[in-house]
């Protein structure tokens, strides 16, 4: 066309976030628009948006990954979904993987980010005695984050992704946190929430542990008669 090559702008000195997650490629999303998994129609406000109710099936996939430390999404305008955006693996340390999960939040717009709690030590209020947590649980936080100069049209949509995801995947125990201001988000706060919603879920995981020792008992009782 005799145009010449349009030049990428190079980023301002001191822009750059220390760490970068790992972004898909567009064509792995555009792939997926069409399947994207429904949930359930959330309620929606009376005269707002409608609220999100449909994860993409990368997102998805990503969020039943147990590899992964962290996946973010953002809401997808055209299809009314929570869109992957970036991940973050799962390395040896939750504490030292904190910093990354918390650089998913630096580039200012809205997002919601599910933070696996593999590995992580969380302790009693008293930080006496460590709250067990069975990785087989599927625990889990969801940060929205609302940055305070966010439209309030996106801080409805977004209000949707914690009842789109819980739809989508069951078998997910989740407790939901809400920032608005970065410095609010700290390991302390997490893990708080990491060791609410694994108490809460420990009755059911006794109760099934119950059930499938008594199904192996049964079992084993037969096979030696």
């Amino acid at each position: 066309s005799g145009r010449p090559p349009r030049s990428r702008p190079r980023p301002r000195s001191g822009a750059m976030a220390p760490f970068v997650p790992v972004r898909p490629k567009a064509a792995e999303d555009e792939s997926a628009a069409c399947g994207a998994t429904a949930a359930p129609a959330a309620p929606a406000a009376p005269g707002g948006p409608a609220l999100m109710a449909a994860l993409s099936e990368t997102f998805k996939e990503r969020v039943l990954n147990t590899s992964l430390r962290a996946v973010q999404g953002v809401y997808d305008n055209k299809w009314n979904r929570l869109q992957d955006d970036s991940y973050v693996e799962a390395g040896p340390s939750f504490d030292d993987d904190f910093e990354k999960v918390k650089a998913m939040l630096l580039g200012g717009k809205p997002c919601a980010v599910l933070v696996r709690s593999n590995g992580a030590d969380v302790r009693t209020e008293d930080g006496a005695a460590p709250v067990a947590i069975d990785d087989h649980q599927c625990v889990g936080v969801l940060v929205k984050w609302i940055p305070e100069d966010t439209k309030s049209r996106e801080n409805m949509t977004l209000a949707g992704a914690f009842h789109a995801i819980k739809a989508a995947c069951p078998t997910l125990h989740l407790k939901e946190i809400n920032l608005d201001k970065l410095d609010e988000f700290t390991l302390d706060l997490l893990k708080q929430a990491i060791s609410e919603v694994a108490k809460s879920t420990k009755p059911r995981t006794a109760l099934m542990k119950k059930i499938h020792d008594h199904a192996q008992t049964r079992a084993a009782a037969k096979q030696e008669k």
